[in-house]
């Protein structure tokens, strides 16, 4: 079989590290500017990684799991995985009304310091929350990657 591109050596690896950066230009991206075209160049710029993601947790998926066990964790990691964003857009909207725009209107010294960072006024709220996601991810993401039992996973591939 001929392929376009060689596969990665270390398939888990490239899923982490890929998750780190899309987390990492589109939460943080998103969360520190204020203007359109840099949200839009953000998000463009993390989903370019999650091609990258996506491709190689499907290998790393297909390679360890039995191959009459695939249709159903598929679809339970499927259902997990989109199952959970409506949650997520509830959730996050209502930290944003509740509790992160009043934070972010408030004059306590803790709102003057994160102003630099996400801005101030009317969605600086949903900025600290893009922020505080990005970071989250991030940090989480790269851990992973000195995680052994991830790499016994590409020891099998």
């Amino acid at each position: 079989m001929d392929y376009i591109m060689k596969p990665w050596k270390n398939m888990v690896k490239v899923i982490f590290l890929t998750c780190g950066i899309s987390f990492f230009l589109g939460n943080i991206g998103q969360g520190l500017t204020r203007t359109l075209p840099l949200w839009t160049i953000a998000a463009f710029a993390s989903n370019v990684p999650m091609a990258f993601l996506n491709a190689n947790l499907t290998a790393v998926m297909r390679t360890n799991i039995p191959i009459e066990m695939q249709g159903r964790i598929f679809s339970a990691r499927d259902t997990i995985q989109y199952g959970t964003i409506p949650v997520g857009l509830f959730l996050g909207g209502a930290l944003a009304d509740k509790v992160f725009e009043p934070l972010m209107a408030t004059l306590l010294p803790l709102q003057k310091v994160l102003s630099i960072f996400v801005g101030f006024g009317k969605g600086s709220g949903i900025a600290f929350i893009f922020l505080i996601v990005g970071i989250v991810g991030t940090v989480t993401s790269f851990m992973c990657l000195r995680n052994p039992i991830y790499k016994e996973l590409d020891d099998k591939l």
